[in-house]
């Protein structure tokens, strides 16, 4: 059985799914940090990285160092 492929937690799927609908402008900034359970500041900082990378913006900076 390969282990190939991209795996993701339910909790970073959840906070894909509302990034996605903040990019997209359907809940602001303020509802996505709610939902999150981030700052307003780190909730805008995962969409910008989110709206560059993709789901890839989900996976800390340090994986696999």
């Amino acid at each position: 059985m390969s282990t190939d492929g991209i795996f993701m937690t339910k909790e970073k799927a959840k906070i894909y799914r509302f990034a996605l609908k903040a990019i997209n402008g359907e809940i602001s900034n303020e509802a996505f940090a709610q939902k999150i359970n981030k700052s307003l500041r780190q909730a805008i900082r995962i969409k910008q990285k989110i709206a560059r990378e993709d789901f890839l913006g989900l996976k800390h900076g340090n994986t696999g160092k």
